[in-house]
């Protein structure tokens, strides 16, 4: 015959957490502990190393700020190639899509998924009216206005001076 063995079977869960022992519960640290690997951690700098690290380089700060600067510059300049693109084409040709990118382009991107919700193309966007936009659209006044004032710049052939 098989001798019962002092130790029961493992279990899994929260039965097993609760057959464990006090005594066994205070080894379990101590292998995990073992088991982890050593890292060796820096040594703080000095005061002296740490002053001179948190000093500001002014050139540094100034050739940031001339990146960001040309930075924005060349996003400007894609924005009006994209802007110069669209108004190739033609307003009464435009679809949804790029009646929605055109106010994006100008900074109204929620009012541009409006007016592609909306199935606004380029040529409903030229036959627009002012109590439309402000009643009909659902937007804010400020932005309604807005908008309208880009939708009469391209009605009356302004475009030159939106882009």
């Amino acid at each position: 015959m098989l001798a019962k063995t002092a130790n029961p079977p493992l279990k899994i869960g929260s039965e097993f957490v609760s057959s464990l022992t006090s005594e066994k519960l205070h080894a379990l640290p101590m292998v995990t502990e073992s088991l982890k690997p050593k890292i060796k951690r820096p040594k703080k700098l000095t005061g002296e190393l740490d002053t001179v690290i948190k000093k500001k380089n002014p050139r540094k700060s100034a050739s940031n700020s001339n990146i960001s600067k040309i930075k924005a510059d060349g996003a400007e300049d894609v924005q009006k190639m994209h802007l110069r693109s669209l108004a190739s084409k033609g307003v009464g040709s435009w679809g949804a899509e790029e009646v929605k990118t055109f106010f994006a382009l100008k900074g109204m991107p929620d009012e541009g998924r409006t007016l592609r919700e909306e199935q606004v193309d380029g040529l409903s966007l030229l036959l627009l009216q002012r109590s439309d936009v402000l009643h009909e659209l659902g937007l804010r006044v400020g932005p309604a206005l807005k908008v309208y004032r880009l939708i009469y710049q391209l009605q009356t052939n302004k475009l030159e001076s939106i882009i």
